[in-house]
């Protein structure tokens, strides 16, 4: 397997995914504690069979990074400030998971949109194949897996290929590897929630079992993400039906 590594393997990028990889660590299954502690026991609920959420509380630090919302090319600053952000690592040519993702990001947005608060989050798709995915291509994918909902919220795609996008992995914990007989990415997947002040706090992580994944739910996975989600939008510290 080749390690992908935007604008080559540089030490700091190293370092900055060890020390979020040891936060997620030492931090594991920490649900909501002191952020939104009565939205805990109703989210778990909902994605305690499919997924695991680790308290990050990791601030981060803005980038501008060239991005596309599947109509033009744009610069723009992630996290973006005062919206929750939602990073998700994706590419293109994926076979499976990252096109489960997007499910999962329709019906979050679906839910959000029908009670008028889709304003109040936006969606950042984080390139984990630079050297293999296009604008042109990225863009119809985004109007294609959109649909209807296309233009009713806000979603961005990272489209750098260079340190940007590697200070941007590093911030988040995104690791990336090319099988050489395949060309497919193997990478991190998964959810990674940041509030309105930019601190990534939660890493949702659908589960893989031996006979099921949280991957196989996505209506699951994407009610639970709406609920959390939801809960931080209207900073209650609790859930709204």
């Amino acid at each position: 397997m080749t390690r992908i590594v935007p604008g080559g393997l540089k030490f700091v990028f190293l370092v900055m995914t060890l020390v979020i990889s040891m936060s997620v660590g030492i931090n594991a299954y920490m649900y909501f504690e002191g952020y939104y502690p009565k939205a805990r026991e109703e989210v778990s609920k909902t994605l305690e069979d499919v997924a695991g959420v680790f308290n990050l509380s990791s601030p981060m630090f803005p980038l501008m990074v060239n991005v596309t919302d599947g109509e033009r090319v744009f610069e723009a600053e992630v996290p973006v400030k005062g919206k929750i952000t939602i990073f998700v690592p994706q590419y293109v040519n994926c076979p499976d998971i990252c096109h489960i993702e997007s499910m999962v990001m329709m019906g979050v947005m679906s839910k959000l949109v029908r009670d008028g608060l889709a304003g109040e989050v936006v969606w950042v798709t984080v390139e984990v194949d630079p050297e293999g995915s296009t604008s042109k291509d990225v863009m119809a994918y985004m109007r294609s897996i959109a649909g209807s909902l296309y233009g009713e919220f806000t979603w961005y795609w990272v489209l750098n290929k260079d340190e940007k996008l590697e200070k941007l992995w590093g911030q988040i914990g995104i690791q990336a590897e090319r099988d050489p007989n395949t060309g497919l990415v193997g990478h991190t997947a998964g959810f990674y929630i940041a509030d309105r002040n930019g601190v990534l706090l939660y890493y949702v992580r659908p589960n893989i079992g031996i006979t099921e994944s949280g991957w196989d739910r996505p209506g699951d996975l994407a009610e639970g993400i709406y609920r959390l989600v939801k809960g931080m939008i209207l900073g209650d510290q609790g859930i709204q039906e």
